[in-house]
This record gives structure tokens, C-alpha cells and sequence, in this order.
């Protein structure tokens, strides 16, 4: 039987990703923040739990680590990728990646967050 915060990671880990992908442009990179992010939701679960939006905590918390790294990194890849999306899901068109990762970086974040999760 899966944990409570296995099966909340379960149900939000790709919609993050996918998030994660419009708004920073590093796929590994991306994985990396929303793993990391994961392991502190499950570290901090009765935070998370108790948390008004537990699905906003955990797509805030890679963007702030991915954001944190971003100044480590300092340049970003001009290749976005072709296609963001699961195989039972509709594809974001690759024009419109192309269009949002020509913003500045947090406002690729914002819409990330709109876009692909609602926020």
C-alpha cells in the first residue's frame, strides 16, 4: 500500500514537470528540482498536508530551487523542447513554448503556473 505522500507525488509529478519544462528550459535540470521537491514534500509531509494548496507547495518548491541553481548556472539553453506533455494528454504547441520561453524567466513561471496547472 502507497503512502499518502507517494500517491500525492504520484498525482502531481507530471503535471510539475511539464510546468517546469515551459518555465526553465533544462530537462534534467527541471527533473532534478521536481525530485528534489518531492523528497522534501515527503520529509515535510504534515506540513504539506496541512497546506491550503498542497499542489501550489509543490510546484512552488522546484521553481524556487530550480530559480536558486539558475543563478549557479547563469545561461540557459536557447532549445526548448518540441513537445510538453504526457501520451494521454494534449501536446502544448511548440509555438507557444517558443513564445513563452522569449519572456523573462519569472514570467515564464507565471505562466507555467497558469497555463499547465490552473494556478
Amino acid at each position: 500500500m502507497k503512502s499518502e505522500s507517494a500517491a500525492f507525488y504520484e498525482r502531481t509529478r507530471d503535471r510539475t514537470l511539464r510546468a517546469m519544462l515551459l518555465s526553465g528550459r533544462h530537462h534534467e535540470r527541471c527533473q532534478d528540482a521536481v525530485a528534489a521537491a518531492s523528497a522534501r514534500a515527503c520529509e515535510r509531509w504534515d506540513t504539506v498536508r496541512n497546506h491550503p494548496n498542497p499542489t501550489a507547495w509543490a510546484m512552488r518548491t522546484p521553481m524556487n530551487a530550480y530559480s536558486t541553481d539558475w543563478r549557479i548556472w547563469k545561461r540557459e539553453s536557447a532549445n526548448p523542447p518540441e513537445v510538453i506533455a504526457q501520451p494521454d494528454e494534449h501536446p502544448v504547441d511548440p509555438y507557444l513554448i517558443r513564445a513563452v520561453w522569449s519572456l523573462p524567466r519569472r514570467q515564464r513561471q507565471t505562466v507555467a503556473l497558469r497555463l499547465l496547472l490552473d494556478f
